[in-house]
């Protein structure tokens, strides 16, 4: 049985009227006694698995602050996906055959995890501390980090969680067999295999640190692989003008419809906000003499923008696998996809290429032959200095460095909109994803460059 704590309350959410903040306010530290007794419950009863999901949104997934929108809602599907498909371990047995190993062990407790702390001499002296999970893995995996647990730790909590043990270690001197000494103790101890993770560490992405340690020991779920399991499910960009009553199975349901009626395309646009505002989200085909860029990029050849705002690589596998674009047997295809897994699924760099590259080979396998065009992203509308910032620009160099391989162009779309310093030209997208009417221009110039030669405009 699953004993799952509700998620924070996000009382920081815009909208509310102050007394709503204070009403939450005051809420909050109930929700922490009781997370504290659900937690205590689970320790006691060995067919109860304490999930908690207090660290599992953030104030843009929710609605009013107390429920979930589509976003956060998805988060808290796959948190619940990965308990249920994780085989655990009851640890209790854990600390008599750790202290057995290393001699004298402290207990102690961190943001309600229990510690299991032992010195390790050898080439110096160190201090190593275990971070026990409430149930763990099978094999008892531990991750390795250098250091020591502190406010900033949340990396560390987010792996136990999962049920992994976090090894961390203080040393007064570089010692550069500390973590096979580790590793050696541990595995007296009855543990497996251990992770450096400081080949996966990433303070600025969490989540990231966790994803990459699940798929190191083998996980299968869908929190291990965020970018390149097919989905659907995407939270629909109210800004790119869909009404609050749209959903994602409306919307799969009208483009399928548009798909059917505008069959056998020359070129086929595919990704998310920024390709849907080409056209917008009614009138998706190419009209010679409508008058929007799209329709001049276009001109004797059918072309179709069946982006979706919000889109990410795995929406857009999800529609690739479903046989979306079937119908208009496309010849070549421009994908635009991977921001918005960035800006609002916090995957990885890492993460969201491979997602593209799955994206692409999900194209190739479907429809043999197809030409491809894979743009690289706009920058990101956040300060030059912010983890999105860096993690959009190096998303972008990873595609333009990367060899696609036989029949796959690239158009860097993202050069024309960055100024001298890499931030966002303001002028041409306000936002990094809707571009101005002299963006789309620009845009789509970008693009012809590449399908001119292939198509013969």
């Amino acid at each position: 049985m699953i004993l799952a704590t509700a998620p924070k309350i996000a009382y920081d959410s815009p909208g509310l009227t102050e007394s709503d903040t204070e009403d939450m306010q005051r809420r909050i530290p109930r929700l922490a006694e009781i997370r504290a007794q659900m937690r205590q419950i689970a320790r006691s009863t060995e067919s109860f698995e304490f999930v908690d999901l207090s660290r599992q949104l953030e104030t843009a997934h929710y609605i009013d602050g107390f429920h979930p929108n589509a976003q956060g809602a998805d988060h808290l599907a796959v948190r619940f996906a990965t308990a249920v498909q994780s085989r655990l371990v009851n640890r209790s047995e854990l600390r008599p055959s750790l202290e057995k190993a290393t001699g004298k062990l402290a207990g102690g407790t961190f943001q309600g995890l229990e510690t299991l702390t032992f010195d390790l001499e050898g080439h110096g002296q160190a201090k190593v501390t275990v971070l026990q999970p409430e149930r763990a893995l099978e094999g008892l995996p531990w991750v390795y980090f250098p250091g020591k647990l502190d406010t900033d730790s949340t990396w560390a909590v987010e792996l136990a969680d999962r049920g992994f043990h976090v090894v961390l270690a203080e040393s007064d001197r570089t010692w550069t067999t500390l973590p096979v000494e580790i590793g050696a103790t541990l595995q007296r101890a009855g543990f497996s295999g251990g992770i450096d993770g400081r080949t996966i560490m990433d303070q600025e992405n969490p989540g990231a640190v966790t994803r990459a340690a699940l798929r190191l020991v083998g996980a299968s779920s869908d929190e291990a692989y965020p970018s390149t399991r097919p989905r659907s499910g995407v939270a629909l960009d109210q800004t790119a003008n869909w009404s609050p009553s749209d959903t994602w199975d409306s919307v799969s349901m009208v483009l399928d419809y548009i798909a059917q009626r505008i069959r056998h395309m020359d070129a086929l646009f595919v990704g998310g906000t920024t390709v849907q505002d080409l056209t917008g989200h009614i009138h998706r085909a190419a009209q010679p003499g409508r008058g929007r860029a799209f329709d001049e990029l276009a001109g004797p050849r059918r072309a179709a923008s069946f982006g979706v705002s919000g889109e990410r690589t795995e929406h857009l596998l999800w529609r690739i696998a479903r046989g979306t674009f079937d119908p208009m047997t496309p010849n070549t295809v421009v994908v635009h996809v991977g921001a918005h897994n960035i800006i609002d699924a916090n995957h990885s760099v890492h993460e969201t290429f491979n997602g593209v590259l799955r994206v692409v080979d999900g194209l190739q396998h479907r429809y043999p032959g197809v030409r491809i065009v894979v743009c690289t992203p706009l920058p990101a509308n956040a300060p030059t200095d912010s983890y999105v910032f860096h993690a959009v620009a190096s998303l972008r160099a990873e595609i333009i460095r990367h060899n696609f391989g036989p029949g796959v162009r690239k158009a860097d779309t993202g050069a024309p909109f960055a100024n001298t310093d890499g931030s966002l030209r303001t002028t041409l997208s306000p936002d990094g994803m809707i571009l101005t009417p002299e963006g789309r221009r620009i845009f789509l110039g970008e693009i012809r460059a590449i399908l001119d030669p292939l198509l013969s405009f």
